[in-house]
């Protein structure tokens, strides 16, 4: 299975008119090798010929038996991975090589070994390459995401039992990461939400030690992983006594994102599911008030960019894609604030791998 990949990334690379892949990050070294163990890693893989992943020596033991190729180790303090790569590609007779590398940012020591050691290479930014052929899940992938999904049910259900005034953000928090990870839950796959009104329309916000008082909104957004894979999911609760205006707006993105979903279909447009989020949202009156785009591919990644599902995006949905609607909420400074956010499989009809209630549950 991971070598197929490796094939997939070979003949996009040939297409591309690309001489080496060089993976250097967790996310896809846990999708070439099916390994999350690694750390310190570098998979070469040519255009033309077999993979090679060069990681630390501790691990090849344990990571030799599992690997569908060949990995050779170095010793730390004597190597480092960025040396032991730039020597074995240059061992390879390059001239000049096209190197695509695997995420937005290289480490400058890792950088600077290669441009020193590999006379003309030339750097080529992968980033989008890589996500666009994660894009599509295969059925292992897909179970995985299962269950993370089902983890993160069951944060979703500790969080709001236990919510309460007089709690932090963070300790609300705790109670959710417990039950996920008794759940089988490796990890939170980003900074975790649980939000308070004031700070709901931030961008990137996260659970704090701010204290919750009661009558107002609150925003809970978790995720959990397994076996390096994704999910998550976002609902809006009621503590004590909220505004009317609040409740009608997270009833208008429930809408919202269930039409979004209902769309979200093999070969459709993106802008086609954006269209029918945001013609709900317009009609209620706040379409200056959303933003353009709605949501993102996931994997490994909590955010892959590969659909960007958006107004002014180009892709098209493709079976067993897995994606996320919706992140965004209506961006009103006195009532806006409420989400809701699913994972879901793209397929006819689509699959919701999230379920929970959409009720404004009351505390």
């Amino acid at each position: 299975m991971y070598l197929e990949r490796v094939r997939k990334a070979q003949e996009e690379l040939r297409i591309a008119g690309y001489d080496i892949m060089l993976i250097c990050d967790r996310e896809n070294l846990i999708y070439y090798t099916g390994i999350p163990e690694i750390e310190c890693g570098g998979l070469i893989i040519p255009a033309e010929g077999e993979p090679l992943l060069v990681t630390l020596w501790l691990d090849i033991p344990h990571i030799k038996h599992l690997l569908e190729f060949e990995a050779v180790g170095y010793v730390y303090g004597r190597d480092t991975m960025a040396s032991a790569v730039a020597r074995l590609i240059s061992k390879m007779g390059y001239v000049a090589p096209k190197i695509v590398f695997s995420k937005y940012f290289v480490e400058v020591g890792v950088y600077e070994t290669l441009m020193n050691n590999i006379p003309g290479m030339k750097v080529i930014n992968g980033t989008e390459l890589c996500y666009k052929i994660r894009a599509i899940k295969d059925e292992k992938e897909i179970e995985f995401i299962t269950k993370a999904s089902e983890m993160v049910r069951k944060g979703m259900e500790a969080a709001i039992d236990a919510i309460e005034p007089g709690m932090t953000e963070s300790e609300v928090l705790g109670y959710a990461e417990l039950a996920m990870r008794k759940a089988g839950s490796e990890g939170s796959p980003f900074r975790m939400q649980v939000l308070t009104k004031d700070r709901q329309l931030m961008t990137h916000p996260y659970a704090t030690t701010t204290t919750i008082e009661n009558n107002q909104p609150i925003v809970i957004h978790l995720g959990a992983t397994y076996r390096g894979y994704v999910s998550k999911m976002c609902r809006t609760i009621a503590l004590g006594q909220v505004s009317e205006e609040t409740k009608k707006i997270y009833k208008i993105m429930v809408e919202a994102q269930q039409a979004a979903v209902k769309k979200s279909m093999p070969e459709t447009p993106v802008k086609e599911v954006y269209n029918e989020a945001f013609k709900i949202i317009d009609e209620n009156g706040y379409g200056d008030k959303f933003i353009v785009d709605i949501g993102y591919g996931i994997g490994i990644r909590q955010s892959e960019f590969y659909p960007i599902i958006g107004k002014n995006r180009d892709y098209i949905l493709k079976e067993n894609m897995v994606i996320d609607l919706m992140f965004p909420t209506i961006y009103d400074k006195e009532f806006g604030g409420p989400r809701v956010t699913d994972t879901l499989i793209v397929k006819n009809p689509p699959e919701i791998l999230t379920k929970y209630s959409y009720d404004m549950v009351q505390k």
